[in-house]
């Protein structure tokens, strides 16, 4: 298991810790990686509770050789101690560096050595010590005047016989340094691997550095892949993945107070997004749009939102196989009876086509009039704002047009607005509003309804059993007694429902537990023991009573025991038990409808015994 927690307690521990001075961070591509090492040691500078003398942060990016390394190390080293403690440790360097660095600071000062004599280093005098000159007079030494000192000598046209030189002097400076080394994956390939760590095993030996490499070890080159394995174990001392929940990097772009936070996590959880970059080009879009949106219908904003989500996850993650082509293609070919008619043995499906049915299907997306806006916006950097605006000013009168209110009105009217004896017309409207879909009606207007066919002698008991069983979670939590103020609900059977759904002892916790376990993809022992002593019947009622979210809680919540195995003969015992009652609450599910069948083979992956067939 890993957290952000974790890779701070480990860090803690890497800097208080001398004889292990090379720490490996490493991390798929765009979780984040430098973003955090950023945020944590800027907070440990602030703190002043790095011990080193300097600290210098180093993209290999482009680099083709050590000597670019080295001076780029010192020159964007940033001094983490007083002057008059650099100073002094430069003095204790001094004296115990090599000769040549010796001469040369004996130079800037005017001190005299023997060796000045011979005309090799009458050269070296006559092209540093006018430049040295100023520099000893700021008594900075390893401030930014020495560092331009060098850049500026780098670029004289003079100074090509002294680089040498000079890169020794800067690699000399080098010492008690704390390194991050970024990007070794996209260095040149001219600058190799075992160039890299063999530089890192001498300054953290030798030059008593300490050094951070963050990489992504998958993206490294066969070659480079090979050199790393080899040279691992002598050069490095810790490694850690950093592997943030998707919670925790769109967090890092998103408020947890954003009106759409929880629906932008279940997409990017079932898309399987960490990236930090596709979350923050998201962002950046969905701020575009959302500022022409605002005001249409809530139901409105999810669906163009979902859409534009998955138009960036198909634009910008590399690593996905399905790209935008593949998904503007197929979305506008996706229909309710094409995913109906799906079957994972189909011989004809590639598995891009599958993966595809599969995340249609959960995510519910289907062609929208206003699909090709959002895709050109990502593409060509340009939204037609007046057309985009036509298309959603149709789509929300569509959803502001609800169905089932709408009829209701229309059965409404059919009371009030004659003295005609149509009381059957009048039941025929209610029972197909009934008949349509209970899970739309309020309980105040159910009640209602019921009474009135009632009244006129129709039995409403299948009514009742079908209402309480799609809309038990929220019947649970309402007063029959003080609904809506002074309304009442008049039928006993309705009534008595609901306060046996009431006083029902409730799981309380599961879907607390599968939202943590979700999120972070790892678990506590505590919560293992609860859901393992969940029976078959608690895990059915559960998935029966329509939990939020509850493809993710079972794909990545319960079913995340069944791809895990441990050491203890008692934990793999109570994965197995978890494992195998979440399968029999599904096969139940599943031998009520061919549909449900199709739902627990397809969304849930589980096989249904022959005699379930209908």
């Amino acid at each position: 298991m890993n957290s952000t927690v974790a890779v701070k307690n480990t860090l803690d521990s890497f800097f208080k810790e001398k004889d292990f001075p090379v720490l490996v961070l490493k991390g798929s591509w765009g979780i984040g990686k430098t973003y955090f090492w950023e945020s944590y040691i800027k907070d440990k500078i602030a703190k002043k509770e790095i011990q080193q003398t300097a600290y210098s942060y180093v993209s290999l990016f482009g680099l083709h050789n050590l000597s670019e390394l080295k001076s780029k190390i010192f020159r964007v080293g940033e001094l983490l101690k007083p002057e008059t403690e650099v100073i002094e440790e430069l003095i204790n360097l001094y004296k115990k560096e090599n000769a040549v660095l010796r001469i040369l600071f004996d130079i800037g000062t005017g001190g005299q050595n023997s060796l000045q004599s011979s005309p090799q280093i009458a050269k070296i005098t006559n092209f540093f010590l006018p430049l040295l000159a100023p520099i000893h007079k700021t008594s900075k030494f390893l401030s930014q005047p020495l560092v331009q000192f060098f850049h500026i000598s780098k670029s004289l046209p003079q100074s090509k016989p002294f680089l040498p030189i000079i890169n020794l002097v800067e690699h000399g400076l080098i010492s008690n340094y704390l390194i991050c080394l970024d990007d070794i994956e996209r260095k040149e390939n001219d600058l190799s691997i075992r160039q890299i760590m063999g530089f890192i095993d001498e300054i953290s030996k030798r030059k008593n550095c300490k050094v951070i490499i963050i990489l992504n070890d998958k993206t490294l080159g066969h070659q480079d892949l090979e050199e790393f394995g080899k040279y691992r174990e002598k050069v490095i001392d810790l490694e850690i993945e950093y592997r943030p929940s998707i919670r925790d990097n769109l967090l890092k772009v998103f408020d947890a107070e954003h009106l759409f936070f929880d629906d932008f996590l279940n997409i990017f959880q079932i898309l399987n997004v960490s990236n930090i970059r596709i979350l923050k080009k998201f962002k950046w879009s969905a701020i575009k749009i959302q500022e022409i949106i605002e005001n249409t219908e809530n139901s409105l904003q999810k669906q163009v939102l979902l859409h534009l989500a998955v138009f960036c996850w198909g634009a910008f993650n590399s690593e996905s196989k399905l790209s935008l082509p593949f998904i503007i293609k197929r979305i506008k070919e996706t229909t309710w009876l094409s995913v109906l008619l799906y079957s994972e043995e189909s011989q004809d499906l590639t598995e891009e086509e599958k993966e595809w049915r599969s995340i249609a299907s959960v995510l519910g997306l289907f062609p929208s009039s206003y699909d090709d806006y959002l895709v050109s916006m990502l593409t060509d950097g340009y939204l037609n704002e007046e057309a985009f605006r036509v298309e959603i000013d149709k789509e929300n009168q569509k959803e502001q047009l609800d169905i089932t209110q709408k009829n209701l009105r229309k059965a409404w009217n059919i009371y009030a607005d004659s003295f005609d004896d149509n009381v059957e017309h009048l039941k025929l409207a209610i029972r197909d509003i009934l008949d349509a879909d209970l899970s739309k009606i309020t309980l105040w207007d159910f009640s209602q309804s019921i009474d009135l066919l009632e009244e006129y002698g129709d039995n409403v008991n299948d009514y009742i059993d079908k209402y309480v069983n799609l809309n038990s979670d929220n019947l649970a939590s309402a007063d029959p007694e003080d609904f809506l103020g002074n309304r009442k609900i008049g039928n006993t059977l309705l009534a008595k429902k609901i306060q046996e759904l009431q006083n029902k002892p409730k799981i309380s916790n599961i879907d607390d537990i599968l939202d943590g376990i979700v999120e972070k993809q790892g678990w506590e022992r505590k919560e293992v023991e609860f859901l393992s002593s969940l029976t078959e019947d608690n895990i059915y009622e559960w998935m029966m009573s329509k939990p939020n979210g509850i493809v993710s809680k079972i794909r990545k919540g319960l079913f995340l025991f069944r791809e895990i195995s441990s050491n203890n003969e008692e934990e793999n015992q109570k994965y197995k038990t978890i494992v195998d009652n979440t399968t029999a609450a599904l096969v139940r599910i599943a031998k009520q409808n061919k549909l449900n069948e199709k739902r627990v083979k397809f969304i849930y992956k589980v096989e249904i015994p022959n005699d379930s067939s209908q």
